[in-house]
């Protein structure tokens, strides 16, 4: 009897510590996914240059800070 509570109380254990594991892996997956859209965000290709170069917004419109060109 005792042996059958030792082995169910190991079995939720390492349900647990796999289930929280997943979990803080997920969420860490997550903010570098947000971290690499806020990135996106901030670098457009500019045509003219031919690269892809941090923008900078005036107006409410972006331009591209090496060659002054709206996007």
């Amino acid at each position: 009897m005792i042996e059958k509570i030792v082995i169910a109380v190991l079995i939720l254990a390492l349900g647990g510590i796999s289930f929280l594991t997943g979990l803080f892996v997920g969420i860490g997956g997550a903010l570098d996914v947000a971290d690499a859209e806020h990135q996106r965000e901030n670098d457009l290709y500019c045509f003219e240059c031919e690269i892809e170069i941090p923008v900078k917004e005036k107006d409410g419109r972006l331009y591209c800070t090496n060659c002054k060109l709206y996007h």
